[in-house]
């Protein structure tokens, strides 16, 4: 029995937060032995993360999220307020859970490719997110240079973002002496003047 790090998971009980929890094994010393005894575990909620991008990136025109590395890509925060998780139905992860006392309900993560469809109430720049990582993925996350999104898809002919062409660049973010590694994506919108 070792120390560990869960994964990220959603905290049900806290309306869907971001959470990790950290264990530790305990012994006692009995005969000259080590006795295990139980395990210690912390659970350490990741709300403030969300909070922090929301208040501090509420009036500015970059967008700021946070997923883990590996596929599926799960979300962890977003300076857009929306939800990295989603109550849904046990017997249709597709259909929405509306009433957790009757109805048999558990909580999926989200995607960051999918951040801009399954989102209740999605803001206009959740959409541009999502197809910022798709684009950043297919290019293999480049750290030598910002990639470009266009702020509407070909068959959209309508959006509420003003600006027609975002730039985008992740950073990773590793704790070494835990297995949590994050990318950390910042879009903003591009100036495209006549010349270009």
């Amino acid at each position: 029995q070792k120390k560990n790090w869960s994964p990220p998971y959603v905290f049900f009980a806290y309306e869907l937060v971001m959470g990790i929890t950290y264990s530790e094994p305990m012994y006692s010393v009995v005969d000259g032995k080590n006795v295990f005894r139980g395990v210690a575990a912390v659970d350490y909620t990741l709300g403030g993360i969300s909070e922090f991008l929301l208040e501090n990136y509420i009036n500015s025109s970059t967008t700021v999220a946070i997923f883990e590395e590996y596929d599926p890509n799960y979300m962890i925060a977003t300076s857009t307020g929306s939800e990295t998780g989603l109550k849904v139905r046990k017997d249709d992860e597709t259909e929405p859970c509306t009433d957790f006392v009757s109805d048999l309900c558990t909580v999926v993560r989200i995607k960051v490719e999918d951040l801009g469809n399954v989102v209740p109430d999605a803001k206009p720049m959740d959409a541009i997110v999502s197809r910022a990582f798709v684009r950043q993925r297919d290019e293999g996350f480049p750290s030598d240079r910002l990639v470009t999104v266009k702020g509407v898809e070909e068959d959209d002919g309508q959006s509420s973002v003003d600006s027609a062409l975002f730039v985008s660049q992740t950073l990773v973010f590793e704790l070494t002496d835990a297995p949590l590694k994050w990318r950390v994506l910042i879009v903003s919108p591009a100036t495209v003047s006549d010349d270009d």
